[in-house]
C-alpha cells in the first residue's frame, strides 16, 4: 500500500467544512483515516499489509517539502497494524513528471515486496508466535533488495492475533467461479489438390 503522493490538501469533516492542510486538526483526521484504511485492510483478508511511506521526491520540491510530515502521519495511523518500508529511490527513478515511478524502477519496487512476503512467510511462521508475542522485523526481513528498507524499529506480530480480535473476516481466498465462455467456431477451409 502506499497513499499520500497528493495528500496535501484540505479534509471534508463531514459537516460542510473543511480541515485546511497542515493544521492540527488536519493531521488528526488524517493519521485516523490512515488508521482507519489499515483496519479495513486488516479486517478483509490481509494478512500483511506492507504500508510503503513516501519517498524523498527529488524532482519535487513542493512534494518533499511536506514528506516528513505525511510519512510521520502514516507511521502514527498504521501502528502495528502493518508493516512500515522505506522506499529508497533516486532521481533517475521517476517518470517525466518526477512523481511516479518509472517502469523499470516499479518493478524493482514489486520484486522487493515478493522478497518481503516471502521472507515473512518462510522466516517468521505463525509458530515463531507461540513463545514470542512480536518479533523484530528487520532482521527477519533484512535482505529483501535495495528499491525498499525495513524500518528498524518496526515489529511482526502474528496475523492470528488480528483474526482473533473479533474481526469477522476469513483467512482463505475467495472462491472463483468458473464461467463458460462461448467460443466461435468457425469451418476449416478444404485444401482442394489439383
Amino acid at each position: 500500500m502506499q497513499v499520500g503522493t497528493n495528500d496535501m490538501q484540505s479534509i471534508a469533516d463531514g459537516a460542510g467544512k473543511w480541515l485546511l492542510f497542515p493544521t492540527g486538526p488536519w493531521q488528526n483526521a488524517y493519521r485516523d483515516r490512515v488508521q482507519k484504511m489499515t483496519e479495513t485492510l486488516r479486517g478483509q483478508r490481509c494478512r500483511h499489509v506492507i504500508w510503503a511511506l513516501q519517498p524523498a521526491f527529488e524532482k519535487s520540491s513542493f512534494l518533499a517539502n511536506n514528506r516528513d510530515l505525511i510519512n510521520r502521519l502514516q507511521v502514527a495511523g498504521v501502528g502495528r497494524g502493518g508493516i512500515l518500508v522505506e522506499v529508497t529511490a533516486e532521481a533517475g527513478d521517476y517518470g517525466r513528471d518526477g512523481i511516479h515511478f518509472n517502469g523499470p524502477f516499479a518493478l524493482r519496487l514489486a520484486d522487493a515486496t515478493l522478497r518481503i512476503v516471502t521472507a515473512w512467510r518462510d522466516r517468521v511462521p505463525e509458530s515463531c508466535f507461540a513463545c514470542h508475542r512480536i518479533i523484530a522485523a528487520a532482521p527477519q526481513l533484512a535482505a529483501v533488495g535495495a528499491a525498499l528498507q525495513i524500518r528498524a524499529d518496526e515489529w511482526l506480530g502474528p496475523t492470528a492475533l488480528h483474526i482473533a480480535d473479533g474481526v469477522a473476516r476469513s483467512a482463505a481466498p475467495p472462491r472463483v467461479v468458473a464461467q463458460r465462455v462461448a467460443r466461435r467456431v468457425t469451418p476449416r477451409r478444404r485444401r482442394h489438390h489439383a
